[in-house]
């Protein structure tokens, strides 16, 4: 199995030490974010909306989010193909890690086994681009205060996979009653989605009922996974670190 956190590594940490499952079988990758601006993020922001009820419609640069997302769907294709099943690769992450991996689980052309956001969000670029009915809704980038309309030429797939939605009552950055949209928007779509509420959780700590949360999602999904047989147990790495390419390298 392989599964992909964009976040801090408290939960992987979490998942090796509980799971011998995961400990034993499962290879988990933590492609990194770059450095922009003031330190690693996926996205820059082009507005400040962070713990009101438009959290969800910051303004963002939509160049940086489809940057991140074609470089994790990239990742998860990847290894996809080296698995031979979509449905034994999971992806998840933290805060803006959890819009990205939304981003990407809805834009797929194939359904992973799951995703997984903690404390992120359904940003509404990501709802523009999909529409409930399941046609593409052309994107514009608002930069400087003004509209670029330029509409990507990519084709836009509507993935519907099983997500696991964690968020946090005391969280004052991405609202609770934000994500609870979300979640519904989602359903709407036609994704089954599992949607946690942790009473004591705000939007920076480590929460080990959270990660209890997760862990549980991860494992039930692997169990939901096909057979697949292997000639001989091969030894895989616990973990490794992706960087995204930066613009010198590309």
């Amino acid at each position: 199995y392989s599964t992909f956190f964009l976040g801090p590594e408290g939960l992987v940490k979490d998942l090796l030490v509980q799971s011998k499952m995961i400990r034993d079988y499962c290879k988990i990758l933590c492609p990194g974010a770059r450095h922009i601006e003031w330190g690693k993020q996926w996205f820059r922001y082009r507005s400040n909306r962070g713990g009101t009820r438009q959290c969800h419609a910051e303004i963002i640069s939509t160049r940086d989010l489809q940057r991140a997302v074609d470089f994790v769907s990239g990742v998860v294709s990847s290894e996809v193909s080296t698995l031979g099943a979509a449905d034994r690769v999971l992806l998840g992450g933290y805060s803006q890690g959890g819009c990205i991996s939304l981003a990407v689980g809805l834009a797929l052309p194939f359904d992973i086994g799951l995703i997984i956001s903690q404390r992120g969000m359904l940003m509404k670029q990501t709802m523009d681009r999909h529409s409930v009915n399941g046609e593409a809704v052309s994107q514009t980038e608002k930069v400087g205060g003004t509209h670029s309309d330029k509409t990507s030429k990519k084709p836009v797939y509507h993935s519907k996979p099983r997500i696991f939605m964690s968020a946090g009552v005391l969280d004052d950055v991405y609202l609770l009653e934000n994500q609870a949209d979300g979640r519904s928007w989602l359903e709407k779509y036609g994704c089954k989605v599992e949607f946690q509420a942790v009473k004591t959780l705000d939007h920076y700590e480590n929460s080990h009922e959270e990660h209890a949360l997760v862990r549980k999602a991860v494992l039930a999904t692997f169990k939901r996974a096909r057979k697949i047989e292997s000639p001989k147990k091969v030894k895989r790495p616990l973990s490794k670190t992706l960087s995204e390419p930066s613009d010198a390298s590309r």
